[in-house]
């Protein structure tokens, strides 16, 4: 912008007067003339364009003047302007240069204006003059802040800084109006206002301003963001230059630099990693405030693995030269490539670098440092800090643990893997027959604290062979190799009931189901209703096993049992039941006395079933009539560790199979027994529709090989299998 205006002007003659000094200088001619001197004085910066500045005006007899040969810069007069005035100056014909100075050429402050004029002029014989305009010499400041600022922040202030001498400073506190002086050159501002209780500050970008230059810097805020902008006007005179810097945030100001390490935050400044990691959104940086701007950036680097990189040693990286940038990047190490002279923050990252470890270096069994750095950030004031940091590859180590008890049939049962390090999700389990040979046995598990469980492992019964852990795939982080022996799928002895003993016992048959004593499994409680009577009246409804079998009625195979509830005493007949009453057959593994009396329970059995199987027939005269099972399996202490059972046994006319899970209480403890029980009826009262029923006994002679007898519910079991999960 071009602006057009008057400038008061102080001006005073200087003719030769009272005394006369001739100056001859050595090289000159013989030709003389006088000189005088016109000085003028351009007050316009002095004189301030902000509301309510007042500066009083400069007066020409307080320079001092003085005269130079051009031809050699030879100083030929030097004295004030008041003392010229009553002085004649003679000099030689030739080129000369005036020099008239007011002020500190260095000063810095409210009170601080230089003054200056420097022109050549010609001397001839006769009478000669020079005029000379003196104009402000450094920069003229001011700093006005708008109202808005004092209803954001209690407390501000601001100082103008010159970039090239770090003492020249002028300070402009709240409500400030005097204008500063500052030398010519690249000059800053620094804004500094009391946020939360803290100073915070921000500093503008350095520009170069000229003498003569009227700066005036204008802070503002939008009071509801608390933004600060900053409007610069730069008046030389001539142009007025306008610009405005919007302050999204301003900072903590520190003494000197600041280093925050990012990803190194375990104990010591350290960046730790495992094989295997995904390294994504892992950062690792230092990151550092230098107030004064970075002068330089020092990294110190140790490590072996970097050195086959092409890198070792310390290196400026604010002053990096190209071949040394490349050998950076190459390594994975990337910063801020303007962070010298323009940045007050910037960093250095290696995330690169450790992305490139992560997929590179194999774990070991213990830590591993694999890199040592130190940073020292230094300042355009010489002030510095350092931090030392380190980047270490985490050991791995892996313990495998399978208990005895947790090896099934067909599984095992959450096999635990504890960890040292390493992530869970890459913990997987090995087999192998051999111990030579391993093959994936199970990948995914879950974990909890250092450990990983790895639930039901699906595997064959009755098989051995090796279990391992491993990391990553990597043999060489393999645990503890454990041997497996899985359970068989045993199944309970005559589990068809095709095998059956019959014996003679008082007036009728004892049927057993079992061949021998040998492979005894099962017991019966049917001599509980199989007494000796003398009474000849209806003889076959005195005497009855209460389990029997059939070789007519079956599920498959050549027999079934028969449980029976039937009744039987002295005086029983098609008519009248009378006597000992009504006897719940019972089918068991275990033994009964003489007297049918279950004197022990169970059959050794070393395998842990989930549910036991069978197919079965119910007849009942009774509609709510209902039979009963019972299976558990033992431990070698007898104390149960897993337990079914049905009180509710439904009526059906045709074979339907039954499915009892077995509940384990305690699945921390082996099997050493077995023990299943089928009860004709589990209620507490029986009838029977007629005098008697026909009930069907494989090698009972009579009408059809049936026998009479009452009859109160028949249970038809058949097929008893162990169902293995």
């Amino acid at each position: 912008m071009h602006r057009l205006r008057f400038l008061p002007v102080l001006l005073a003659f200087l003719w030769t007067s009272c005394s006369k000094i001739v100056i001859s200088p050595a090289d000159s001619p013989d030709v003389e003339g006088s000189l005088r001197i016109a000085l003028s004085v351009d007050g316009s910066q002095v004189q301030s364009k902000a509301e309510g500045r007042a500066v009083e005006g400069i007066d020409p007899n307080d320079f001092r003047i003085a005269i130079y040969k051009t031809a050699n810069q030879m100083r030929l007069y030097n004295d004030s302007y008041a003392n010229a005035s009553d002085t004649t100056l003679m000099f030689n014909a030739g080129e000369y240069r005036l020099v008239a100075q007011h002020g500190d050429s260095l000063g810095c402050g409210f009170d601080k204006p230089y003054y200056m004029a420097d022109p050549t002029f010609t001397i001839k014989q006769g009478e000669n003059s020079v005029e000379a305009v003196a104009k402000l010499a450094n920069v003229k400041m001011a700093v006005n802040f708008d109202p808005s600022v004092s209803e954001v922040y209690p407390d501000y202030y601001a100082i103008v800084k010159h970039r090239g001498y770090k003492s020249k400073t002028v300070k402009f506190a709240k409500g400030e109006t005097r204008c500063g002086f500052i030398p010519g050159g690249e000059i800053y501002l620094e804004i500094y206002a009391k946020v939360d209780g803290n100073w915070k500050y921000y500093k503008t970008e350095p520009a170069n301003y000229k003498p003569n230059d009227f700066v005036t810097f204008t802070i503002s805020t939008e009071a509801a963001e608390g933004f600060l902008s900053v409007s610069i006007t730069v008046d030389d005179s001539e142009n007025l230059q306008e610009e405005t810097i919007t302050i999204p945030e301003i900072a903590t100001p520190q003494e000197g630099p600041s280093i925050l390490l990012t990803g190194f935050e375990s104990a010591g400044n350290v960046h730790e990693f495992v094989e295997g990691m995904d390294p994504l959104g892992r950062n690792a940086s230092a990151n550092f405030i230098a107030k004064a701007g970075i002068a330089h950036c020092y990294l110190t680097i140790e490590s072996d693995y970097i050195a086959r990189k092409g890198l070792s040693g310390t290196i400026d990286i604010a002053s990096v030269n190209a071949d040394a940038a490349a050998v950076l990047k190459g390594a994975g190490i990337e910063w801020d490539e303007h962070m010298k002279g323009s940045r007050t923050f910037s960093f250095v990252d290696f995330s690169q670098l450790i992305k490139t470890m992560v997929s590179e270096i194999k774990a070991e069994k213990t830590n591993q440092e694999i890199a040592k750095f130190s940073i020292r950030v230094v300042d355009a004031v010489d002030k510095e800090l350092s931090k030392e940091f380190s980047i270490v590859s985490l050991g791995v180590s892996l313990n495998l643990e399978i208990q005895d008890y947790m090896i099934w049939a067909r599984r095992i049962e959450s096999p635990v893997v504890t960890y040292s390090n390493g992530l869970p999700e890459l913990v997987t389990l090995q087999s192998s027959t051999d111990g030579i040979n391993w093959s994936d046995f199970a990948t995914e598990g879950t974990a909890t604290g250092n450990k990983v469980n790895f639930g039901k492992v699906p595997c064959s019964p009755s098989s051995t062979f090796h279990v391992r852990a491993i990391y990553n795939g990597d043999a060489n982080h393999a645990s503890n190799a454990v041997t497996v022996t899985t359970e068989a799928t045993s199944q309970v002895g005559n589990a068809g009931f095709e095998n059956w003993k019959v014996t003679g016992w008082h007036t009728t048959s004892l049927y057993e189901p079992f061949s021998s004593e040998a492979d005894q499994w099962w017991d019966v409680n049917s001599k509980v209703s199989m007494p000796n009577y003398s009474y000849a009246t209806y003889p076959g409804f005195k005497c009855m096993p209460t389990v029997t079998y059939s070789n007519n009625n079956v599920h498959s195979g050549s027999a079934s049992a028969q449980v029976s509830t039937i009744h039987i005493g002295e005086a029983n007949s098609l008519i009248a039941t009378v006597g000992k009453g009504w006897h719940v057959g019972e089918l068991f593994i275990g033994d009964a006395d003489s007297n049918g009396n279950k004197v022990s329970s169970g059959h050794a059995f070393t395998s842990r079933p989930s549910a036991v199987s069978f197919w079965y027939q119910f007849d009942a005269h009774s509609d709510s009539d209902r039979f009963g099972v019972e299976a558990s399996i033992a431990d070698a202490s007898g104390n149960t560790i897993a337990s079914a059972s049905v009180t509710d046994g439904p009526i059906s006319s045709s074979w339907q199979k039954m499915v009892v899970p077995l509940s384990y209480s305690n699945g921390n403890a082996k099997a050493a027994s077995i023990y299943i029980s089928f009860k004709a009826s589990t209620s507490s009262s029986h009838s029977c529709s007629d005098g008697g029923s026909w009930i069907e006994i494989a090698g009972v002679t009579g009408s059809d090989n049936k026998q009479k007898i009452k009859l109160s519910s028949m249970l038809r079991i058949d097929d008893v299998e162990l169902i293995y999960e």
